[in-house]
């Protein structure tokens, strides 16, 4: 692969580094703001378990219960493998993929036994409320290396006012998941250059409809992620100024840019259909041609140049990163990279086995073990290229599509790496994930100091406060309702919630300096990696 073996030179002595400089089991000590938290989580709990040797071969098989997923993982190769590693032999059970809720709450007051949960964190923050779960502090003390190799951001979640730990968090990678995907081929064919602010933008927009006739950008978003950037301004429900929260939708560039895209629907920039389309009329668009430019996630990109390239052989796509606003910033906001994928944790009244299930999530998180059930074994399912695990196919698809299921956290010294696998499987995905992270380290990343939060408003009012703004851009992007009410829609989003929404984000900001700190000390999980 071109692309991968440019920069990526620099990737085991990056990377791989840091990991050795952890030991063999890529134990490593954490941020100094973590240590803290979790020695005072520790001696907030006031729990010390007697240090005990935990044998495996002691242990019974653990019953695991997770959410839903489209496989049976009792007969995936990562189960028989992990076994094989770990020593412990676990039994799977899935939740519903409808009502998953309703039948975990069923499952816990029913009293049906299982000895761990993976769980999203809707379902972890439902138990953890019905005060559910087994305090894992203790055993966390017992097996250090599960802290030591998990992100400190991610503890926060899982703890409460307390100190007790509930869970153990599974952080995702800090990257960009998506951009504005553009028909390169086209761009060179014409000549046109990628546009930096919203002037050059939409004389882009005028020059691809003027030359090709084509539709210049199709989408169905209320926020067009990187025009929104133009008029200053985040894809995140809050913004801080002199330490006061207050809504996005109170920040003037929102008019500004609700009245720019109207103007663009309204010239026949973007897609008539905008207000309507689904995901698959616009991947039908770019997959035909018939439009040249829409937000892409770099998973979407093989299926449409695969289409394309059926007739029009050098079809290919990149991306155009955020527009730079009027102080010159592009506003760069690393989408849902430092959510929590999933907890683990364990319910009360399953504390017999719970020594072996900690032991059984550390074992998971150790170098070797870790890469073998996600990566696979060097030379079978991959071959390292310039340091990235390149799948070897069939054999990767057969036996590791499915390996993450089976992670307990992520070690985020090796999942980085680890985790390269997935997108280097297809040089086309892996070239247009490449291409889109590669440009953003250029520029500083914006994190969301609210990644972390956790608060009653948010829970109550969010979906529906953001539904209620949803509906109202596409009316004014479509013209059905006018810019000049905007006043009287923000008037009612305060009736509807919103300030007791923005009273709950207050609060808890003023209340959570420390996670508020480590969100916005986030860094680009490849920045070190492309030697940015």
């Amino acid at each position: 692969m071109r692309k991968m073996k440019r920069l990526m030179a620099m990737l085991l002595a990056g990377m791989l580094m840091m990991a050795g400089c952890s030991g063999e089991s890529g134990e490593s000590s954490l941020s100094s703001a973590g240590e803290t938290q979790s020695s005072q989580v520790s001696q907030a709990s006031g729990s010390s378990a007697e240090s005990t040797e935990v044998n495996p071969a002691d242990a019974p098989t653990l019953k695991w219960l997770s959410y839903y997923a489209s496989f049976d993982p009792n007969s995936e190769y990562a189960a028989g493998l992990l076994e094989e590693l770990t020593g412990y032999k676990v039994e799977y059970h899935l939740l519903p993929s409808e009502n998953a809720e309703q039948r975990l709450s069923l499952e816990i007051s029913s009293g049906n036994h299982y000895d761990v949960m993976k769980l999203t964190y809707t379902q972890y923050a439902m138990l953890a409320g019905q005060g559910a779960l087994l305090p894992l502090n203790s055993y966390l003390d017992e097996n250090p290396g599960i802290q030591a190799n998990t992100d400190p951001k991610g503890w926060y979640t899982v703890t409460q006012q307390s100190g007790d730990i509930l869970g153990v968090p599974e952080v995702g990678l800090v990257q960009l998941f998506n951009a504005l995907g553009f028909r390169k081929d086209l761009f060179d064919q014409y000549g046109w250059e990628l546009p930096n602010t919203v002037d050059e933008f939409y004389q882009l927009l005028v020059d691809i409809k003027t030359e090709t006739g084509k539709i210049p950008l199709t989408g169905n978003q209320a926020i067009q992620p990187t025009v929104f950037s133009g008029f200053g301004l985040d894809t995140y429900a809050f913004e801080i100024n002199d330490g006061k929260v207050q809504s996005y939708l109170r920040n003037p560039g929102v008019r500004e840019y609700l009245t720019f895209m109207n103007k663009l629907y309204n010239e026949g920039l973007i897609d008539p259909d905008w207000p309507v389309n689904k995901g698959e009329n616009v991947d039908q668009k770019m997959s035909t041609g018939d439009a040249v430019m829409t937000n892409m996630s770099w998973s979407s990109t093989p299926n449409w140049t695969r289409a394309l390239q059926e007739t029009v052989p050098e079809a290919s796509f990149e991306s155009i990163l955020p527009l730079t606003d009027s102080n010159g910033v592009k506003h760069i906001n690393p989408n849902s990279g430092t959510a929590i994928g999933s907890v683990m944790c364990i319910p009360k009244g399953a504390e017999e086995n719970a020594p072996y299930v900690m032991d059984m999530i550390e074992k998971r998180l150790e170098k070797d073990v870790y890469w073998q059930f996600n990566a696979g074994t060097e030379g079978v399912h991959y071959n390292l290229e310039d340091g990235v695990p390149v799948p070897i196919q069939p054999k990767y698809a057969e036996d590791m599509t499915n390996g993450n299921y089976f992670q307990t956290s992520v070690n985020y010294f090796e999942h980085p790496i680890t985790w390269m696998s997935r997108v280097a499987k297809d040089e086309l995905l892996y070239d247009a994930w490449y291409d889109m992270n590669l440009k953003s380290l250029d520029y500083d990343y914006i994190y969301d100091p609210f990644f972390f939060s956790n608060f009653e408003e948010y829970e109550k009012y969010n979906a529906s406060l953001s539904q209620k703004a949803n509906d109202y851009f596409m009316q004014v992007i479509a013209g059905t309702e006018s810019i000049d009410s905007y006043d009287s829609f923000l008037e009612s989003w305060e009736q509807a919630g919103g300030l007791e929404y923005e009273a709950g984000a207050q609060e808890w900001y003023d209340s959570n300096p420390e996670i508020i700190e480590l969100a916005l000390a986030s860094e680009p999980a490849y920045k070190s990696v492309f030697g940015k």
